[in-house]
């Protein structure tokens, strides 16, 4: 997956850097922007048949400045792609808002389906949250459990599936339909540049 995405990048980017392989090619035929991610998000979901997906981030690149010092700022366009049943992308540009796009399995073409505006969304107090959190219990830091518990008596949805794309594609769709999500995980496993910084984008 990684060299599918190099492939297609080459040409515009400077260089590819993957959650699993690192520096992938640092000669690309770009000057101008950095692309990191994520290829293949929930790949323990694979041998289960679970959902999974694609995390990219297009940055500046700064020259003198480390990968390690950024903080997303730099960030000009994010998308993610979650794979299931329909092929589904959420993608923001600098200036221009987030949307959703759809694939069409006959042509192969994504077809914008609607803007994600979350806050533009009238809450209805009667949805319950939905709440994806990974980790095991006892990795939860102090008072949360309690938190939890009581999400659960007021009757919380799970919607935690393993994987963070699938995860947060459930938490905005929920948002959307007027209801409050929370995702968490403290198992410390989420990279900050390959995953958090192009999703919270």
């Amino acid at each position: 997956t990684d060299q599918l995405i190099a492939d297609a990048l080459r040409a515009y980017v400077r260089a590819y850097y993957s959650e699993d392989a690192g520096e992938f090619f640092a000669d690309g035929e770009g000057n101008k922007i950095i692309a990191m991610g994520d290829a293949l998000d929930g790949s323990t979901q694979v041998e289960v048949n679970g959902g999974g997906g694609t995390i990219l981030a297009l940055r500046k690149a700064l020259d003198g400045q480390p990968l390690k010092g950024q903080t997303g700022a730099e960030i000009l366009t994010s998308l993610f792609i979650t794979y299931g049943i329909q092929t589904k992308m959420i993608i923001a540009a600098e200036g221009m808002g987030a949307y959703e796009f759809i694939l069409d399995a006959k042509d192969q073409v994504f077809y914008k389906e609607r803007e994600i505006k979350l806050s533009k969304v009238k809450r209805s107090p009667s949805m319950p949250y939905r709440i994806a959190l990974g980790g095991s219990r006892k990795q939860w830091p102090k008072g949360f459990p309690e938190l939890v518990d009581q999400w659960v008596k007021q009757d919380a949805v799970n919607g935690y599936g393993g994987a963070l794309v699938t995860d947060v594609y459930g938490a905005i769709n929920h948002s959307l339909d007027g209801g409050q999500a929370i995702f968490a995980y403290f198992a410390n496993k989420l990279r900050i540049r390959y995953e958090l910084q192009p999703v919270a984008y």
